[in-house]
């Protein structure tokens, strides 16, 4: 599964950077990184595919990187501003079940 292996990735990254993230929340530079990933996100999100991409223009793929984009970097704000984060396989787990939850419930009427 593609997102499984995004996610694996993805924490895993940010677990071996946790003290880069942890200074960045502490000094109050968290969300000047995310404003400099999202200026980056579509040249980026146009690089690869993947099943979750949306073609559009470059503002409707920037509002759908605005929202991915949140919800990652959200999760690294309260799982690795937190003293003693959870392992990556756990934020992972949920991150998953979260995502299936959303796509059961784009099924329900």
């Amino acid at each position: 599964m593609m997102l499984k292996t995004t996610f694996d990735i993805f924490l895993n990254f940010w677990w071996q950077k946790r003290d880069l993230i942890q200074l960045l929340i502490r000094q109050g530079l968290f969300d000047h990184m995310n404003e400099i990933w999202q200026q980056k996100a579509i040249p980026r999100y146009q690089q690869f595919a993947a099943p979750w991409h949306v073609q559009g223009t470059p503002t409707q793929v920037n509002y759908v990187m605005a929202f991915q984009l949140g919800g990652f970097t959200n999760i690294l704000r309260v799982w690795l501003g937190q003293d003693q984060p959870e392992s990556p396989e756990q934020i992972k787990d949920l991150m998953l079940l979260a995502a299936q939850q959303l796509a059961d419930s784009l099924n329900t009427n």
